[in-house]
C-alpha cells in the first residue's frame, strides 16, 4: 500500500444552485428543506453517505440525515415555520404599499392649466383659418 494524500479525497457529492420558491433541493431523487430566508440566493449543497448540508454565503440553513429512499420530501419544522412567518410578513408589506397607493391617489391633485388650443397657434405663428376665408398666394400652393 501507499501512503495517504495529504489531503482526504472528496467522498459524497458537492452541487451549488439557486434555492426556489419552495425552499428545497433535490439530491438524489429526494428533496430536502432550506432556510427559506434564502429563496433565490446561491445555496451550496454537500451530501456525504450520513448528512445531507445546505449552506449559502458560508451560513448554515439546512442540515438532514441522509435518506436512501426516493422521492421523499425531507422537511425541518423550523423552516415551515420560518416560511409561514415570511409570508405574513410579505403580506403585511404588500397591503401597506397597497393601501399607501390608494391613499396617495384619493389626495386632490394640483390644478392643471388648460390653455387655448388657438394660443399655439400665435406662439408658433401658424395662423390657422378654421372657416378657410383666407387667400392663399402663389408661393404658398406649390
Amino acid at each position: 500500500m501507499t501512503v495517504l494524500p495529504p489531503v482526504a479525497p472528496m467522498v459524497g457529492l458537492q452541487a451549488r444552485t439557486r434555492l426556489g420558491r419552495d425552499y428545497y433541493v433535490r439530491v438524489a431523487g429526494n428533496d430536502y428543506s432550506a432556510h427559506p430566508a434564502a429563496i433565490g440566493r446561491n445555496v451550496e449543497i454537500t451530501a456525504s453517505m450520513s448528512e445531507v448540508i445546505i449552506t449559502c454565503a458560508g451560513e448554515l440553513i439546512g442540515h438532514h440525515q441522509r435518506c436512501w429512499d426516493s422521492a421523499r420530501p425531507i422537511t425541518d419544522p423550523e423552516h415551515v415555520a420560518a416560511a409561514k412567518v415570511l409570508r405574513a410578513r410579505y403580506a403585511a408589506d404588500q397591503r401597506a404599499r397597497h393601501d399607501a397607493a390608494r391613499r396617495g391617489r384619493l389626495l386632490p391633485a394640483e390644478p392643471v392649466t388648460v390653455r387655448a388650443t388657438s394660443s399655439y397657434d400665435e406662439l408658433f405663428g401658424t395662423g390657422f383659418d378654421p372657416a378657410g376665408t383666407r387667400a392663399h398666394t402663389s408661393s404658398e400652393v406649390a
